[in-house]
């Protein structure tokens, strides 16, 4: 029995000897991810001093995780048809050797379920060596990493059937597993469902598929490529019927990842568009931001901006907006610059169009009068800011810089709305005026009009600039005329010597001298101009300085057509750009007119004949009688002498009589030709003018109607040096030519021989009506009557009116303006809508006509469907 247990002692006792020969250790990782790769250790160190020669191990590896071939340092590989329970063999292990074999295992979707399940991991090490087998499990386990995608609830979305619809879709990665990329899917009724995030896959009307990847994920939580735990990535999605009709429209939603081909997980919600029928109506709401201009001539142009916004209830469609300046017979040196464009906004611009390109050598870019785009889908509540840059072909601001303004013109229709269309021409953006303001002013200390000829007198030139001039050049030009001699040449700004002056002659004999001063300059200056006029100055002729003329005559009224020189001086003061390169910055212009007498006699006229005339002025049509100025009508006769009749509304109807007769100082004198003249600045249509002729010493009358004609004022405009005589004129306005020819072309029957006489009367009466004035602004004026006779060989000069009568006038444009404020109609019957119509008129109305009630009728048709006349707009006004 001794025997046998020493036996037995002998032989546990070598058996843990040779056990112990090699120590083997496992080296876990501490977590492993789904779709991740991982690196095991096992560390083999022989302990003996002998050889150790085929030692095996393999590796039993949990569900899910899988041995990657090929991937075994400091061993072979055995057998590894079993990758989940891979064989390796390590040649020799040389005594007191450590070798290190290093190997990379792949986490499959199998795994998933286990860590759903909470599942610990445990590798399994199982090695032979010298007839001997043991095995090695992980201690402590080692924990595996699992993402998992959660898509928020989606709530269901009502809109019309007109309306573009916005969701969102959020996705969460709730657990500490990352993901490098996952795909989205919406698998939905027929739709146009599109969305501007991830990497589109699929989209079709039944499907919108996305893909989404490390870029994706830097944009969001800890800005990595991973989409880690707590995470959230947010879908956009954009939806659009694809028809006009009422319809539900279902999405399942997916979210899923996985490794290769297969899905570890998926996550899927469910949402609902009920497109309804329409009730609202798109309204797009213009907000134009025009910008100052610093610098007019930049090549570049300035930048502008115009904001369209759909404020309505529906989304537009079809929308046009043309941004222009004019056309090309305008001549204007002003427009868009091409490619200057750019916008923001969640509306998609579809095409860009310029338009009419201004062809001027001056222009430094390409310039274009008309800019048109086209937006084919305008959802509601969303806007487009559009940038643009103005250019001009101008070397300097025009005067005033209000000259410069931009216009558009927009038109849309509503989605899925029939007849809907709406449209807005001719808005206009102002720009504002340089906040760098420049002014300038010419004076002179005392009243010294007219001047004196050969005076030296002092001219105050003060320049105000709205800071003080520390980054641009200044620039003053004088305009002076050839009637003028300067005295002092110097022209010393404050002190301030110029650093250029540049003279240059005109061909009138007028100076014009620009002088450039540099900064600094103060903000207030002044100059002073020593100039002398003559009246011999080798510019004149004689036709300039021709001697006033007094006409005589039996008539009470005397006449004094006094003859003046009058010349024009002028200083135009002008800064360059803040670099000094280009001479276009603000500017501001004075002017001065000055008179000269250079004959102060008159030379005396006798006026043998002259129409000694009376005449009125007076509307019409006077409406309704309202002598108490309640405004309610009366039943009763209308008092005419109550009622304005020299105030009038647009379309009034204004009468000029003249009653006249013939008086002759000298009888042996022959008169054959009269004109009625009526002074006028407002526009006035000519209906008729009747004429009757009564010849005295035949006791015959004679009546007909006559055309009348428009007149304006032959004097010469005054300009900026320039020097004209300037005489009493009429100015503007329209008159009646009476002479035997003229009658007898329009059916008066006069003799061939016949001349007005002593006695002989005559009675006109125009007809006209009031076409248009300042619109918002009662318009006030002075009409004036002349009654001319006179002898077409006799010298024009003593032509004399015995009398001017003056009638002070006020006129109102009426504007009732009709705009379409609603697409919706009223139904009369079944063949007949009447669009909705806004109707404002002007505010000043109040009481106008006083003691009158005038009728302002507007009558509208307006047919549709199945009529085939269609009526224009008629406004009916009484003569």
């Amino acid at each position: 029995m001794r025997v046998l247990l020493l036996a037995y002692l002998m032989l546990f006792t070598a058996s843990n000897l040779i056990a112990q020969t090699v120590q083997v250790k496992l080296i876990d990782p501490v977590s492993v991810s789904i779709c991740e790769e991982s690196k095991i250790g096992v560390e083999l160190t022989n302990t003996s001093n002998l050889d150790i020669s085929n030692f095996k191990f393999s590796i039993q590896l949990p569900k899910g995780l899988q041995y990657k071939l090929l991937s075994i340092s400091g061993a072979n590989e055995s057998n590894v048809s079993n990758i989940s329970k891979p064989e390796f063999i390590v040649p020799v292990i040389s005594p007191a050797a450590k070798i290190i074999c290093n190997l990379i295992i792949y986490t499959e979707c199998e795994a998933f379920d286990a860590s759903n399940d909470a599942v610990m991991l445990r590798n399994k090490i199982i090695f032979s060596y010298n007839n001997t087998i043991d095995s090695i499990l992980s201690d402590p386990p080692f924990n595996l990493f699992s993402p998992f995608l959660l898509t928020q609830d989606v709530p269901d979305i009502t809109k019309e059937s007109s309306n573009t619809v916005y969701r969102q879709i959020k996705i969460t990665n709730t657990r500490l597993g990352s993901i490098k990329n996952f795909r989205f899917v919406d698998d939905h009724d027929s739709a146009q469902i599109f969305s501007t995030n991830g990497i589109l896959l699929t989209n079709t009307l039944t499907q919108l598929s996305l893909q989404f990847n490390g870029r994706h994920f830097e944009q969001i939580g800890d800005k990595d490529s991973l989409f880690e735990r707590d995470e959230v990535l947010i879908i956009d999605e954009i939806i659009n019927n694809i028809d006009c009709n009422p319809k539900t429209i279902r999405s399942t939603l997916q979210s899923f990842w996985g490794c290769g081909n297969k899905t570890c997980q998926k996550s899927e919600k469910y949402g609902l568009v009920l497109f309804v029928k329409n009730t609202s109506l798109a309204d797009i709401v213009p907000t134009a931001i025009p910008k100052t201009i610093d610098c007019v001539c930049a090549p570049s142009g300035h930048a502008q901006e115009l904001i369209f916004t759909n404020r309505g209830g529906a989304d537009a469609e079809n929308v046009e907006i043309e941004i222009f300046t004019g056309t090309p017979l305008t001549m204007e040196l002003y427009g868009i610059v091409k490619d200057s464009l750019w916008f923001e906004g969640n509306v998609t611009v579809d095409s860009i169009f310029y338009i009419d390109e201004i062809e001027n050598k001056l222009c430094k870019a390409k310039i274009f009068y008309k800019l048109r785009l086209k937006i084919n889908n305008f959802p509601v509540n969303e806007f487009v800011r559009i940038h643009f840059r103005y250019g001009t072909c101008l070397t300097e601001p025009p005067l005033p810089p209000s000259r410069l303004p931009w216009k558009y013109n927009f038109s849309y229709t509503t989605k899925c709305v029939p007849n809907s269309a709406m449209q807005a021409r001719n808005r206009i953006a102002y720009i504002p005026e340089n906040k760098d303001t420049l002014r300038n002013a010419l004076s002179v200390s005392e009243n010294i009009m007219p001047i004196t000829p050969e005076k030296i007198i002092d001219f105050k030139h003060s320049i105000s600039i709205s800071k003080e001039l520390r980054n641009a050049n200044l620039i003053v030009s004088y305009y002076i005329p050839c009637i003028f001699t300067l005295h002092d040449s110097s022209f010393f700004l404050l002190n301030k010597k110029p650093e250029s002056i540049n003279r240059q002659i005109n061909t009138d004999g007028s100076q014009l001298i620009s002088i450039i001063y540099t900064a600094p300059l103060p903000a207030l200056s002044e100059q002073i101009l020593k100039l002398s006029a003559t009246c011999n100055a080798p510019c004149l002729k004689l036709k300039d300085i021709e001697a006033s003329r007094l006409k005589l005559s039996s008539c009470k009224f005397k006449e004094l057509d006094e003859i003046k020189l009058l010349s024009q001086l002028c200083a135009n003061v002008q800064l360059t750009c803040v670099d000094t390169a280009c001479i276009c910055g603000p500017r501001s212009i004075s002017k001065m007119n000055i008179e000269l007498e250079c004959i102060d006699k008159a030379i005396v006229d006798t006026v043998p004949a002259y129409l000694d005339f009376i005449s009125s002025l007076y509307r019409s049509n006077l409406g309704s009688e309202d002598n108490n100025d309640d405004r309610l009508k009366q039943n009763q006769t209308m008092d005419t002498n109550l009622v304005d009749q020299k105030s009038f509304l647009s379309g009034d109807t204004m009468i000029h009589e003249f009653k006249s007769m013939v008086v002759t100082d000298n009888p042996s004198l022959h008169y054959d030709s009269i004109s009625f003249y009526v002074r006028n600045i407002v526009e006035l249509l000519t209906l008729n003018s009747e004429l009757t002729i009564w010849d005295k010493s035949q006791n015959k009358y004679y009546k007909s109607s006559f055309p009348s004609r428009n007149f304006k004022d032959s004097t010469k405009l005054l300009t900026c040096g320039a020097t004209i005589s300037q005489g009493s004129g009429i100015g503007q306005g329209l008159y009646v030519p009476l002479t035997p020819e003229i009658a007898r072309a329009n059916g008066m029957d006069l003799p061939l021989d016949f001349s007005f006489e002593h006695g002989d009367s005559v009675y006109c009466k125009i007809i006209t009506r009031f076409v248009n004035s300042t619109a918002d602004n009662i318009f006030r004026t002075t009409i004036s009557h002349y009654a001319f006779l006179f002898d077409r060989k006799y010298n024009n000069k003593a032509r004399f009116s015995c009398g001017i009568n003056n009638y002070k006038t006020q006129f109102l444009t009426n504007i009732v303006s009709l705009t379409q404020s609603e697409t919706k109609v009223i139904q009369c019957g079944e063949n007949l809508d009447f669009p909705i119509f806004t109707f404002k008129e002007n505010p000043l109305l109040n009481n106008f006509l006083q003691m009158s009630l005038d009728i302002f009728c507007i009558l509208i048709l307006a047919f549709y469907h199945h009529l085939e006349t269609t009526q224009e707009w008629k406004f009916f006004q009484p003569i």
